[in-house]
């Protein structure tokens, strides 16, 4: 005969992972939703910050305001409580507004012309040179003078006038 089991009354242990977990689930879940990154990926570029101390040293005012107000609109959404204090930044903040009837400078549109015919002059001056214009030095001289060292520099490929096609001797 068999005896019968205990029951269990007490709770299952926690894994020591949990137990030691110091972060709460609605920081990772506000730095998915607002940031858009899983908390393992942020943990992972932390790890990188005491290489750049120029960047953890910067004081940006802006950022830390900007990042608080993002905090407090998420606690408010996820608490049910109304964020009318905390508006959302403007989205044209950086946006200038256009002049379609504005003069342009005939002087400063000369100048831009001219720096673009540069660089087609450049594109032009410096296309690519095809295999078959490419001609082999060396092995087409006399072999009778092969013991002469023979001077082949200021040759410039695919130019006609130095490689030697229309001199005439």
């Amino acid at each position: 005969m068999e005896c019968p089991k205990r029951a269990q009354h007490h709770q299952p242990r926690q894994s020591w992972t949990r137990s030691t977990n110091s972060v709460s689930a609605w920081e990772k879940r506000f730095c998915l939703e607002v940031g858009g990154m899983q908390w393992k990926y942020f943990l992972k570029a932390k790890r990188y910050t005491s290489l750049f101390t120029n960047v953890m040293e910067w004081e940006d005012s802006a950022g830390k305001e900007s990042f608080q107000r993002a905090k407090s609109r998420f606690w408010a959404k996820n608490g049910g409580l109304p964020c009318k204090f905390l508006p959302l930044p403007n989205p044209d903040m950086y946006i200038d507004k256009i002049d379609w009837n504005a003069k342009l400078d005939p002087q400063l549109l000369a100048e831009l012309e001219a720096a673009r015919r540069q660089v087609e002059e450049y594109k032009e001056e410096n296309a690519p040179v095809l295999l078959s214009e490419i001609r082999a030095t060396g092995w087409d001289e006399d072999c009778e003078e092969w013991h002469k060292p023979l001077v082949i520099t200021g040759m410039i490929v695919g130019d006609k006038e130095s490689s030697g096609d229309d001199k005439k001797n």
